[in-house]
């Protein structure tokens, strides 16, 4: 199954940004960013104008890694997400 995402926003990491996935397959990585905790902003994500090439977007499963050089990445907290719902990570 391919997802595609017109519009993911907001990713509040030291200011945020916005950014856009298509083609995702699962079990890849989409987006790697720098937070370097120097504010109190839980990082979120909100997908919208989604579509999968195979029928309806029912939810894609998240999880924020936290990256780890030479070592495995260690899973920080897991959330599905429906398209147009904010889900916030703490």
């Amino acid at each position: 199954m391919a997802v595609g995402v017109l519009g993911i926003a907001p990713a509040f990491a030291e200011g945020g940004f916005n950014s856009t996935i298509s083609g995702w397959l699962p079990g890849k990585d989409s987006r790697t960013w720098i937070d370097n905790n120097n504010d109190s902003v839980s990082t979120s994500v909100k997908f919208s104008g989604c579509s999968v090439d195979n029928g309806r977007f029912t939810y894609a499963g998240l999880q924020l890694k936290k990256v780890r050089p030479g070592l495995p990445d260690t899973v920080v907290n897991r959330d599905n997400n429906y398209c147009d719902t904010l889900a916030s990570f703490t």
